[in-house]
């Protein structure tokens, strides 16, 4: 990755990812390669221009290759991304009056995915993290023993209706 071209962002997906086999080169149309389109939006901070109509940005973030094939499936509209990449601008067939379209996208080599509500920062995780320190246990865990028990709890509720849980 180009040293002086690294970004980070981390913002909710916006729609549905695309995924394709793409070619690898003009060239070589034969050799493909996994592609992985997303929309983020990016929320802006105090430091930016912000107003009701402009309260985040929308980025398109690619992925190639393995991390493309890794993303696939995994990730929906809602969820959160934190993505570590670099900037290309390129041209592409487009609607312009030179019949080409310029298109600047974010390349991800890194991303984390966090699905709705576990979202850093957010109330919910902010809560999460204090109760987890406070019983000296790990996020991870507590939200595991929470989900367990809250399960328990529905099947017992759906057993006493009657209705058997599977």
């Amino acid at each position: 990755m180009p040293e002086n071209n690294q970004v980070f962002l981390q913002g909710e997906v916006a729609a549905r990812p695309y995924f394709d086999l793409v070619p690898r080169s003009k060239h070589d149309k034969a050799d493909r390669i996994a592609f992985f389109k997303v929309l983020l939006d990016v929320p802006r901070t105090k430091t930016q221009a912000l107003d009701a109509e402009h309260t985040h940005d929308r980025l398109r973030v690619v992925a190639y290759g393995k991390l493309a094939e890794a993303l696939r499936g995994k990730i929906k509209p809602g969820d959160w991304m934190a993505v570590t990449g670099w900037i290309q601008v390129r041209r592409r067939d487009g609607a312009s009056e030179d019949g080409q379209t310029t298109i600047a996208e974010l390349v991800a080599h890194e991303v984390k995915h966090f699905m709705r509500p576990f979202v850093p920062d957010s109330p919910l995780m902010l809560r999460l993290e204090r109760i987890a320190e406070v019983q000296g246990v790990t996020v991870r865990d507590l939200a595991s023993q929470i989900l367990a028990d809250q399960v328990k709890h529905m099947e017992l509720e759906l057993q006493l209706a009657g209705v058997n849980p599977g």
